[in-house]
């Protein structure tokens, strides 16, 4: 039992203190070819925006419980951002939102308002399956980053990089 009890307090701890893990550093043109989007923007504003795994929740449901924290609710921003240029991906839009974690070894990117920014993303979470069940947001004019990718603030020698792949 005290093993188990051990092994279980290892994993909580272990989960608390995971830090965000990138492997090696892409080059620009595979960057590009593994985004869906590559725009250029600036940070209008931002949310942080609160998810409910209600399937967990109704799971292990107990009226005495306290259901607001993880693993019930996570927390991830949500960036609005105005066009400059779109490098690849088709959003018919002068804006898009840009979702990503909150910063704390989720490998979420910690945008700042007014600031212009180089973004490669994805239309799909970059969470995985790992937590399917928290309803992340979908839809158009939206795209999913993460400091593993090169998004970065607005770098011209990028730029012509990217420009230079067409």
């Amino acid at each position: 039992m005290k093993l188990f009890i051990f092994l279980l307090l290892g994993l909580v701890y272990y989960k608390s203190v995971a830090a965000c893990s990138c492997v090696g550093e892409s080059t620009v043109e595979n960057a590009v070819k593994s985004a869906d989007y590559v725009v250029l923007g600036k940070i209008m504003s931002k949310e942080l925006v609160k998810l409910v795994d209600s399937s967990a929740i109704k799971l292990f449901y107990d009226e005495d419980k306290d259901y607001d924290h993880f693993p019930y609710v996570t927390y991830i921003k949500k960036y609005d951002m105005l066009l400059e240029k779109q490098f690849k991906g088709r959003i018919i839009s002068d804006t898009i939102t840009i979702y990503t974690g909150i910063g704390s070894g989720d490998c979420g990117i910690r945008f700042q308002i007014g600031e212009t920014y180089i973004v490669y993303g994805q239309k799909e979470t970059y969470f995985g399956g790992a937590n399917n069940e928290y309803p992340y947001p979908q839809g158009k004019r939206m795209l999913w980053t993460n400091s593993c990718t090169r998004t970065q603030l607005r770098n011209d020698q990028e730029i012509q990089a990217i420009e230079g792949l067409k």
